[in-house]
């Protein structure tokens, strides 16, 4: 950092604007292939785009922080991969079909395992997989490319084309990133989708994620009612529970399952919660002893 020197506007030292995100710390929260092409994309042919959901990391609600980026898998992808009726991967139609390295998602991807991503998630590519990965993304120029819907499109811009890659990571999928502060110790009951309480866990906000969407985002809940005297509005759990997450990389899902009138139900029907669908702000109570 230079040392309290004022900031400089002479145009040698400014940079052009670009309304594109960059250099974002951000967690990975779905994803998925598609055949949808993005806005302003007019290139021909039979392209797929992987596309992901990141939460930016900061303050601000769910939503705000919410962004996607779209990668093409170049014109021809169509024609050498099906989608999986999910979208969460690509099929082979030959046994030497293979994505393009110099393609957008090729770079993407080529990024990821350069930066740690194991070569077993990368070989049996799924999104499902990859959520929860908690990176540094940032835009690194492209390399000159011979699609030829670029030869086509001849439009100059004043940002050379650029890819939104991974530089850094925190935490693989299924981790705790390990600049994440020491979580305080703590306890709480864990919800079973049969009901029930059981056992004890660490304080839920820093625990790493699971497969028990349920049981974690009942424990963050139950958490964040009690410090809401036992009772909080529906519409104000997906942000409340966002920011008692705030270093699991998966709090996104966790936040938005809170809020989820089906979740809801099942809590109240094992005798959880109490849950005023047609009251005033909705409420949502804990149920005591």
């Amino acid at each position: 950092m230079p040392d309290n020197k004022p900031a400089s506007f002479a145009t040698k030292d400014m940079k052009e604007g670009s309304n594109l995100f960059d250099n974002v710390r951000a967690s990975l929260t779905a994803g998925k292939f598609t055949k949808e092409p993005p806005d302003n994309y007019a290139a021909e042919g039979d392209p797929i785009f992987g596309v992901i959901t990141l939460l930016l990391a900061g303050d601000g609600s769910v939503e705000e922080r919410t962004v996607q980026q779209s990668y093409s898998l170049g014109g021809s992808a169509g024609q050498m991969f099906t989608i999986a009726p999910n979208g969460d991967y690509l099929i082979p139609s030959s046994d030497d079909a293979a994505p393009r390295k110099d393609s957008k998602f090729g770079t993407l991807a080529a990024s990821m395992q350069n930066e740690g991503v194991p070569e077993s998630l990368m070989e049996a590519f799924q999104w499902s997989k990859m959520v929860g990965l908690d990176a540094q993304w940032k835009r690194v120029a492209d390399k000159e490319r011979t699609f030829a819907e670029q030869k086509r499109d001849a439009r100059k811009t004043k940002f050379p084309p650029s890819t939104l890659c991974v530089v850094k990571i925190y935490a693989l999928p299924g981790e705790v990133a390990k600049s994440a502060p020491t979580p305080t110790a703590g306890s709480t009951g864990t919800f079973k989708p049969n009901g029930g309480i059981a056992g004890t866990v660490a304080t839920p906000a820093a625990a790493a994620p699971s497969s028990d969407l349920d049981g974690d985002t009942w424990s963050i809940l139950e958490a964040v009612l009690k410090a809401k005297g036992g009772t909080e509005q529906r519409g104000r759990l997906t942000l409340a529970v966002s920011k008692a997450a705030m270093e699991r990389p998966d709090r996104a899902m966790l936040a938005k399952r809170a809020a989820e009138e089906a979740f809801l139900q099942t809590l109240v029907d094992a005798g959880l919660i109490s849950y005023g669908a047609a009251e005033k702000g909705q409420p949502v109570s804990l149920v005591t002893a």
